[in-house]
């Protein structure tokens, strides 16, 4: 997430965090996701990195963690959710706990 600063020099990239429904978003999260690069911007979306090896919302907090903003698209579409309710917000799908914990963070 670096861009060329001056000769030889590199400074970091703004990284923005991008959520969105996938199923109903996608396309528009995409043509942001573009534009946020054209900016000079680093935009970080959830296909960016997989489920395989862990659980999505500790992989979700990691990545909102790095970035420094996030921009939360909104529409109809609900989206997938965790097997368990979590704790302290009860049932939410993953885009809502996106939400949810950057404004935490005073994302």
């Amino acid at each position: 997430p670096y861009s060329e600063f001056a000769a030889g020099e590199f400074q970091l990239k703004t990284r923005i965090f991008i959520s969105a429904v996938s199923s109903e978003l996608k396309h528009i999260r995409s043509l942001v996701r573009d534009e946020l690069v054209k900016l000079g911007f680093h935009p970080e979306v959830q296909e960016h990195f997989g489920t395989e090896d862990g659980e999505l919302k500790l992989k979700l907090q990691k990545k909102i963690d790095q970035c420094d903003g996030l921009i939360h698209l909104v529409g109809d579409g609900y989206g997938s959710e965790p097997h368990e309710p979590d704790i302290e917000l009860g049932r939410r799908s993953y885009t809502q706990y996106e939400f949810l914990y950057a404004s935490t963070g005073a994302k």
